[in-house]
């Protein structure tokens, strides 16, 4: 079993922080209140029928017993490759890493609204990541460079054998606070298309499996720590969030994969973005969108375009776009795409057309957008007159944060079925991925105080059944407390009080996927 020797609190190693360790850790340059427990993790792991792994915690005189439980899908295989992208002499360089999902896990506790990402560290070490919602306690890892002294100190100050049965590992505990945007869905673009990829006469299959590469740029790279196994951890609870999304569909089924993720090291790296920099934390949207195909068709020698169907970047600039007889470029935008371009590329003019460009602030608030995106992708186009866009469903021109807005409209499910009947087989096929990696939901890695601190650097108004709606967030610069409505509901899994936790746009007990 996983146990845990008493936690001693040592206020003084933030100071030994950088104010990037203390951001990516706290997500609030405030320090809380927190301790360093040493978890110790069994090295043969007690585990009952269901595959669930027993493990016991003791923080702020609290004994806490969890079953930490895998659960399953098709959205990144421990073969799923990183790639860091950083700008050479005459063409970028990608560096491919192909083991590193290897050392990452995900598990989830659902009665106590627990979750813990892992990853194996070359020392064989685990480090983890974190929250236990029925605690409101989150789980930190120290920064490695402070673990040796940590450790030193820690065992000299209690005098603990190491267990021979035991890998134990020094962890931050701390506990999270109880707690009109005017945005549109630009119209999507036509992609030029002359490669047969179409195949009408095919039946559609039970599943399709649309193959994602998702491409990090640098300023949300940075928002992210530049940290290497955080980004890939937040990636992964990000697009798995989207997936769920999609379950809802039935004939066929939606199963979304991840082809693999490109971190990008530097800002000048991606031209289609600094090519396209309306200022300093502006890009805009629709010629970056269109030289994105052009751009990664170029580097199918380092990734083959045969490896994914759509390529997403994600910025957390903001977007703008120029609209006929106005010099300004209009800021609001969230995100765009080719309308039904998901297997679409033109060899002549060297494009893909399954390309798509959103904006994310590190705080999960962009996920509505890379759904709606992606039913662009998918044959679907915005919400009129038959299906208003004041009903709020996915495909509304202009978000609208209410009970509908993690749903289909029927004019939706129309359009895509209608896309599908047109054969397009680069959905088809299943992914070979190996011992695909278990799923865990963003909003248990972040909390609404954390998704308040990315988004507005304060904290959660009230955490109840509305911010599965509508996130609430204190203003910045008021000193009244004044709560602002942002531009996003809550993310999948966030805990919205009574043990229940955000899916879907509401308030509901924690299922099982």
């Amino acid at each position: 079993a996983l146990c845990a020797a008493n936690a001693v609190p040592v206020h003084q190693l933030h100071e030994r922080m950088t104010p990037t360790e203390r951001l990516q850790i706290f997500q609030t340059s405030d320090v809380p209140e927190y301790e360093i427990t040493s978890i110790h993790w069994p090295r043969v792991e007690r585990r009952s029928a269901d595959g669930s792994t027993g493990i016991y915690l003791k923080a702020f005189g609290a004994d806490i017993e969890l079953w930490l439980k895998p659960t399953d899908s098709v959205l990144a295989g421990y073969d799923t490759p990183v790639y860091l992208l950083k700008s050479g002499d005459s063409a970028p360089k990608i560096t491919k890493f192909s083991n590193v999902m290897e050392r990452l896990e995900g598990f989830e506790d659902t009665k106590k609204s627990a979750a813990l990402v892992v990853r194996r560290r070359e020392d064989k070490s685990r480090e983890m990541i974190g929250t236990i919602g029925s605690e409101h306690l989150v789980i930190a890892p120290i920064p490695e460079r402070l673990i040796g002294e940590v450790r030193r100190q820690r065992r000299s100050a209690d005098d603990i054998a190491v267990s021979e049965q035991d890998d134990h590992h020094y962890h931050i505990v701390y506990k999270r606070s109880p707690s009109s945007i005017n945005v549109e869905h630009p119209e999507p673009l036509l992609a030029r298309a002359d490669t047969q990829t179409e195949s009408p006469q095919l039946p559609i299959p039970d599943t399709v499996y649309p193959e994602l590469l998702i491409v990090v740029a640098n300023d949300l790279y940075k928002k992210l720590g530049n940290d290497f196994w955080h980004s890939t951890a937040y990636i992964l609870a990000f697009w798995n969030s989207v997936d769920l999304r999609y379950r809802s569909f039935q004939n066929p089924k939606f199963r979304l994969n991840i082809a693999g993720i490109v971190l990008a090291e530097d800002p000048e790296v991606l031209v289609y973005l600094a090519a396209n920099a309306e200022d300093e934390n502006t890009t805009v949207a629709t010629p970056a969108l269109r030289e994105s195909g052009t751009y990664w068709y170029a580097r199918k020698d380092d990734i083959p375009i045969e490896n994914y169907d759509i390529v997403v970047t994600m910025t957390s600039k903001a977007l703008c776009n120029f609209y006929k007889g106005d010099p300004n470029c209009h800021p609001g935008t969230l995100g765009m795409a080719f309308i039904a371009a998901a297997c679409k590329r033109s060899d002549y003019f060297k494009e893909l057309g399954g390309s798509v460009l959103l904006t994310d602030s590190a705080a999960f608030d962009g996920v509505h957008t890379a759904v709606h995106e992606l039913g662009h992708s998918f044959g679907a186009r915005h919400d009129t007159t038959e299906c208003p866009h004041t009903d709020g469903f996915i495909m509304a021109g202009v978000p609208h944060l209410n009970e509908n807005s993690s749903d289909w409209s029927k004019c939706t499910v129309r359009q895509i079925q209608n896309y599908l009947e047109t054969g397009p087989t680069c959905l088809y096929n299943k992914p070979h991925k190996k011992n695909i990696l278990p799923r865990y939901l963003p909003g248990s890695i972040m909390t609404a105080d954390q998704q308040c601190q990315k988004l507005e650097g304060t904290k959660a108004c009230e955490v109840d059944e509305l911010i599965c709606q509508r996130l609430m967030c204190i203003r910045a610069g008021r000193d009244d407390n004044y709560c602002g409505t942002m531009g996003n509901a809550a993310a999948d899994g966030t805990h919205c009080g009574g043990g229940n936790i955000c899916l879907n746009a509401r308030c509901v007990r924690p299922p099982k996927f």
